[in-house]
């Protein structure tokens, strides 16, 4: 984590190798930390990707984003929102893999993860089979962005 126990009794915390105070260990979290207007703006992505592909919204703290059912079953989709990104990679952390690997199990359904990039003048929209941490370059690139979206399911 960010912080190290043994300072936080002096009242310092570290970040790497610098000695921070707890205000500056706060300013930092507070960077860190998604703000709320991109939690809602993800939000809005998740709907538009429901809407175009004709799935489901999931509700908070699913494992998956979006739901679909094709004629092979169920359909889970994660859905990733590049804002201020300074990398090309997406990040999924081992407990949010094995909760979407447990609902593919249980449903019996496929995984796939779209990443829609809203960093240049332009939307770009990426797909790939599966869930996991991905470079973009990595990931297919969707022709006709959100609208393209429908021909990968």
């Amino acid at each position: 984590g960010l912080l190290r126990k043994s300072n936080q009794a002096k009242g310092l915390t570290s970040l790497g190798k610098e000695i921070l105070t707890p205000k500056q260990a706060l300013a930092v979290k507070s960077v860190v930390a998604p703000k709320k207007a991109d939690l809602d703006k993800a939000e809005q992505v998740e709907q538009l990707v429901a809407h175009y592909i004709k799935g489901e919204q999931s509700h908070d703290n699913s494992a998956v984003d979006v739901q679909l059912r094709t004629p092979t079953g169920l359909h889970g989709i994660e859905v990733k929102t590049l804002l201020l990104q300074t990398n090309d990679k997406i990040t999924m952390n081992k407990s949010a893999i094995g909760r979407k690997l447990d609902w593919a199990k249980t449903n019996k359904g496929d995984l796939s993860t779209v990443a829609v990039d809203l960093r240049g003048s332009k939307v770009q929209v990426y797909y790939k089979s599966g869930v996991g941490s991905f470079r973009i370059g990595s990931m297919e690139k969707v022709n006709g962005g959100l609208k393209g979206l429908a021909s990968m399911f």
